[in-house]
């Protein structure tokens, strides 16, 4: 179980990593609370969301879904 969670983990981080050079939004992961925060061009979208939650969020802002 715990692979499975570190490999959605690395995944959610590379679309993080997606997004913000796209510069569709600026991805910030706090690990102590193991969320994320998303600003979209200064703007708050999303705080304090789950790491599959902002899995979803980016997909979404790269046109995935």
């Amino acid at each position: 179980m715990k692979k499975k969670i570190s490999i959605i983990h690395s995944r959610v981080a590379e679309l993080a990593k997606e997004v913000t050079k796209a510069n569709l939004a600026e991805c910030e992961y706090i690990k102590d609370e193991d969320s994320y925060v998303i600003r979209k061009q200064g703007e708050l979208v999303e705080r304090k969301v789950s790491t599959v939650a902002a899995g979803a969020i980016f997909l979404q802002l790269l046109g995935r879904v």
